[in-house]
């Protein structure tokens, strides 16, 4: 009985806690709700967990029961967002982020892409309203949302409100940067249709720069480059890969694919909802702007491209793109004068016609550059009939004389043509048609060849009415091509009359009319020559001169001699009589070596000024170069007979140099061209007679060159003319005594000391020559001062040095000139070294030091010890050595050097006995020595 009691009591336990503990009860809840959300009624199953939201549950299920309730909220939100309810599945989403500890953001953002999906559907279905849409998703959002704002300028495009719409863009394009490529195009293609084409080609860049392989952007550019006049280079580059294979005519025979294909993937709002529209075959974005006609997109691009080609004289592949476009659309006028006007331009003028009448009959009204094209195909093309061409000429004519439009190039270079072509033939031009192109032609500041031509057939058929802005034209073309006509004369006439108002206007273009100045004179001496042009005043003739002579220097320093020869033979057509015109001619005539034609010039100038020296001694350099030598004497004896005092002396050293010239090349020297050689005792004195010899000494120079003492003669007299009008003439001294240094003449360089004791003159080759000529005058402690300050100069030192050792040799101070001598050994090339040993053998022979005299007599250049005359004294120097070797007992250094005075060539009957007497003695030595004695 207890045991049945006790059984039941542990059912009825067992039943209460099946049915009210919380463990069983949470466990049937979660059941029941799971079945309920997985049947589809998830509000079911959240109202069976809504009692245990409030953590009544055991510990164990409350997660559990948690995420069911998580994903009730999901269903929810899911089925929401199918009807449209986001404000509602924002609320189930906040929860879902609660109670499956999720981001909010994620859920919220599943929100937003639900709603975007749906603006892009009703934005392609057009039947819906999408901007009230837009606000409900950015209020769900709590922010606004990029690609809702593009779709928010889209809609506002489509209304109609293109500069709202290209803020929006702007800023949805700032915002997403170059993560989409959908705003920076479209803001590119309104401001294009706004008429802002810089703000355009900047966003329409940088979409480039996010897809380049876009092919709605290169299309877009080249289009605003050529709307916008801008760079057509470019703008055919682009086209041209816009309009080719991989552009936009790939997608022709399918154009939905255009904007899945073509746009970007993963960075375009218009491929996604593209690719939401279901099969890419059956796709037709409505795109506010281009529209969905692909083929109206391609006829655009083709035309821009067919301009831009025109743009770049690619003419006749213009007027084939023009041609195609007429294959494939209407010939509108726009068509056919583009069309014709490519033809017209590629010479193809009898084919460009015939477009072109059609534009211009279908044209109202009238379009300017038609009716000139028109015009000019008439003129220029190549009728059946031969004498159809002046009739098309004439109606060419009056139909532009239709139209008097001023200051637009195209048209006057247009009507310049037609005028050409009738001017050719023959053709009468009335004066009204002639001033029409005229002026067209001044407008726009024509100075081309053609042009001009028009200004002077005017000028020459009513020369009455040329106008002032017509001659100034005119001038500046003949000035810059060099043209040439029967009326120069007036036009520039008419030019300069009014000098002040054609500086003014030659300025506003930047133009130079002191240029045009010079043509005028160029012209003058051409056609009315004698005197300068009457119109520039009666002060012009010094200014006139001055300019000529300026641009002819000019020209030279520019390498254009024959122009600056040019210049001054104006100048003397102009003023037959000036000197500097014939003096700067004769100057050009002799640096372009036409030495006639420089004596010409200068025997004029005598002639007009015979008071003048300076044609004489021009002429004298003259006739040195042509061989003229009696000439060249005479001019500078007639010009020294014109001049006084220092300006005589400059004449007469003129001459000497001109004589010494004649000496160097008489004598084949080259040394001195432009200097007068020094001579020293190193290479033209004998170095056992080391002063200045006399000058009988320099026979052998006379006589190999019996002309030479003429010239220098003659020298010697200029120069000495020179140093009576100028005796401080620095150049002068020097010159002469380098002419008595050559010539040996001791005498007449000790004359010259007085003169050369210039210790304030710094030029160490007038202080060298002013040692020679004192050390020729005996004062040889001023030589060796004078020598010694001149070996600063490199050039001259070893020179200077030799000069130093002579006149401390005539002193007496023997040790001084061997240092000296030392010197000149250790520094100086081979001929100099040569020279100082020999002098310094002969101071040690002076001084019994044999030994040394031989060392370095026998260190001398065989051949220079033989012109020398020193191989005999060095013979018997050795022989001497030798004996005096046998007398100190020194036998075998006496056997060594009479060895030596034989190899020398000494022939004395006694040399090979006193050999053997050395031998023997130098044994005896040798054996008394070994022996102990």
């Amino acid at each position: 009985m207890y045991i049945v009691l006790g059984v039941v009591a542990a059912g009825i336990l067992t039943l209460l806690y099946f049915v009210y503990a919380p463990g069983p009860v949470a466990a049937r809840a979660y059941a029941r709700a799971r079945q309920r959300l997985d049947a589809g009624d998830w509000q079911e199953a959240l109202r069976l967990l809504e009692p245990f939201s409030n953590h009544w549950a055991p510990a164990a299920w409350r997660n559990k029961l948690r995420h069911l309730s998580g994903e009730c909220r999901q269903r929810g939100m899911d089925a929401a967002l199918s009807t449209g309810e986001y404000e509602e599945a924002r609320s189930h989403a906040v929860l879902v982020a609660t109670l499956l500890e999720q981001p909010e953001a994620e859920q919220i953002q599943r929100i937003i892409d639900a709603g975007m999906a749906e603006i892009r559907r009703r934005f392609a279905a057009q039947t819906e309203p999408v901007v009230s849409m837009i606000d409900r998703i950015e209020k769900v959002a709590g922010q606004t949302q990029p690609q809702a704002q593009f779709w928010r300028a889209m809609c506002l495009l489509r209304d109609g409100d293109l500069e709202m719409a290209a803020m929006l863009l702007t800023a949805v394009s700032q915002q997403v940067g170059r993560d989409v490529i959908d705003p920076a195009l479209y803001a590119g293609l309104v401001l294009h249709r706004l008429g802002r084409p810089t703000d355009a080609l900047k966003w329409l860049s940088e979409a480039s720069r996010i897809d380049g392989n876009c092919p709605l952007v290169p299309w877009q550019i080249g289009i605003t480059l050529m709307a916008s006049q801008g760079d057509s280079g470019m703008a055919v580059r682009v086209l041209q890969r816009a309009m080719g294979p991989r552009g936009l005519s790939a997608w022709q025979r399918e154009p939905g694919k255009l904007w899945i294909e073509g746009m970007p993937e993963g960075r375009s709002y218009i491929r996604q909802l593209a690719e939401g529209l279901g099969d890419p075959r059956n796709v037709t974005f409505p795109c506010p702007l281009l529209g969905s006609d692909l083929n109206i997109l391609i006829r655009q691009g083709n035309l821009a491209l067919a301009q831009a080609l025109f743009k770049q004289d690619r003419f006749a592949e213009s007027a084939e793109s023009y041609g195609q476009l007429l294959q494939t659309i209407p010939p509108t006028p726009v068509l056919l004068r583009g069309y014709g006007i490519a033809l017209a331009r590629s010479g193809q003028y009898d084919a460009a016609f015939k477009q072109l009448r059609l534009a211009f009959d279908q044209e109202q009204p009238h379009d300017l550059l038609t009716a000139g094209y028109l015009a000019l195909c008439a003129a220029m093309g190549k009728p059946t009939n031969a004498e159809d061409k002046p009739r098309n000429i004439a109606w060419a004519i009056k139909l532009l004389a239709r139209y008097p439009v001023l200051e637009n190039t195209e048209w006057s270079v247009i009507a310049r043509d037609v005028h050409a072509e009738a001017r050719q033939h023959g053709l009468p031009l009335s004066l009204e048609d002639q001033e029409l192109l005229c002026d067209a032609l001044a407008s726009v500041q024509a100075t081309d060849v053609k042009s001009a031509a028009s200004f002077v057939h005017l000028a020459k058929t009513h020369p009455e009415a040329i106008k002032p802005v017509y001659a100034w034209l005119y001038v500046r073309a003949a000035t810059v091509h060099g043209l040439r006509s029967s009326v120069d004369l007036l036009l520039f006439t008419t030019t300069f009359k009014e000098a002040g108002k054609a500086q003014t206007f030659y300025a506003l273009h930047n133009w130079n009319l002191a240029e045009s100045e010079y043509t005028y004179l160029e012209r003058t001496a051409d056609l009315a020559p004698g005197r300068f042009p009457e119109v520039l005043g009666p002060d012009y003739p010094p200014k006139g001169e001055t300019l000529l002579l300026d641009h002819s220097r000019r020209q030279e320093q520019t390498g254009q001699t024959k122009l600056a020869r040019v210049a001054i033979e104006v100048l003397l057509k102009l003023s037959p009589h000036s000197l500097p015109a014939h003096d700067r001619l004769a100057c050009l005539s002799y640096r372009e070596g036409n030495i006639d034609r420089a004596i010409q010039l200068l025997t004029r100038w005598c002639e007009l000024a015979p008071s003048d020296h300076w044609p004489l001694v021009r002429r004298a350099i003259v006739e040195q170069e042509r061989g003229n030598s009696l000439q060249r004497s005479e001019a500078i004896s007639l010009a020294l007979s014109l001049t006084l005092g220092r300006l005589r002396a400059a004449v007469a050293y003129m001459g000497a140099t001109l004589s010494l010239r004649e000496w160097f090349s008489v004598t084949g020297r080259t040394e001195g061209r432009g200097r007068i050689p020094l001579s020293s005792p190193s290479s033209q004195q004998s170095p056992t007679n080391p002063g200045v010899v006399t000058p009988k000494n320099a026979d052998n120079l006379v006589d190999q060159h019996p002309k030479a003492v003429a010239w220098l003669d003659d020298a010697d007299r200029l120069l000495r003319e020179c140093l009576r009008d100028d005796p401080t003439h620095i150049n002068a001294l020097t010159c002469l005594a380098a002419i008595r240094s050559v010539c040996r003449d001791s005498t007449g360089l000790a004359k010259l000391a007085a003169q050369m004791n210039r210790p304030d003159v710094a030029d160490p080759s007038f202080q060298y020559l002013s040692a020679m000529c004192h050390y020729a005058a005996g004062r040889h402690d001023e030589a060796v001062e004078l020598a010694v300050k001149a070996s600063a100069d490199p050039a001259i030192k070893i020179k200077s040095l030799f000069v130093a050792v002579c006149a401390h040799l005539k002193r007496g101070r023997t040790d001084e000139a061997v240092k000296m001598l030392q010197t000149i050994i250790h520094e100086d090339t081979q001929n100099s070294m040569m020279v100082a040993k020999a002098i310094l053998g002969q101071i040690y022979c002076d001084r019994l030091q044999y030994d040394e005299a031989i060392r370095c007599w026998s260190s001398v250049d065989a051949g220079c010890r033989t012109q020398w005359g020193l191989d005999e004294p060095l013979r018997q120097i050795v022989l001497l050595s030798g004996l005096l070797a046998m007398d100190r007992q020194r036998y075998e250094q006496a056997e060594e050097r009479l060895r030596e005075a034989g190899r020398l060539g000494l022939r004395d009957r006694r040399l090979g006995g006193l050999i053997t007497l050395a031998l023997v003695k130098a044994g005896q030595n040798l054996l008394y020595d070994k022996a102990g004695v």
